[in-house]
């Protein structure tokens, strides 16, 4: 009886080595500034609003709004993940400061195109997804 408990015991413990993941896992996001209202911006025309509007969703599906990421860790218990990502209304209003370079309330087509195009740091953007 002992010989088929300590085969059993070596066996499972084996199998944990092949197990991947944690028993519990956890991940979730918390979204923050989500009383922010949008900054109201008019477009010199249809194409600069559809290229701005394209690129900021583009950006903010990829995850360029998330403002931080903390996670902790128990190999093979537990797993819990959570990230601040800025709400849709505040991500529009940092990307409409961004966009306007001249700080004029309109977004022209050529601050569209450049906006579309700008890699900053902390985006996960594709120049080919801007066109």
């Amino acid at each position: 009886m002992s010989a088929v408990r300590s085969r059993l015991g070596a066996i499972l413990a084996a199998g944990l080595l092949f197990v991947p993941g944690c028993l519990f896992h956890s991940q979730h996001d918390k979204v923050v500034e989500c009383d922010a209202i949008r900054t109201a911006v008019a477009f010199e025309n249809d194409a600069a609003m559809q290229r701005f509007q394209h690129t900021v969703n583009a950006r903010y599906a990829h995850g360029a709004a998330v403002q931080s990421e903390s996670d902790f860790c128990i190999p093979f218990l537990i797993a819990v993940e959570e990230r601040r990502v800025l709400s849709e209304s505040a991500w529009w209003n940092t990307e409409v400061v961004r966009a306007d370079a001249d700080a004029d309330g309109t977004i022209s087509e050529a601050e569209s195109v450049a906006h579309a195009h700008a890699c900053f740091a902390f985006h996960v953007c594709d120049p080919c997804d801007a066109d």
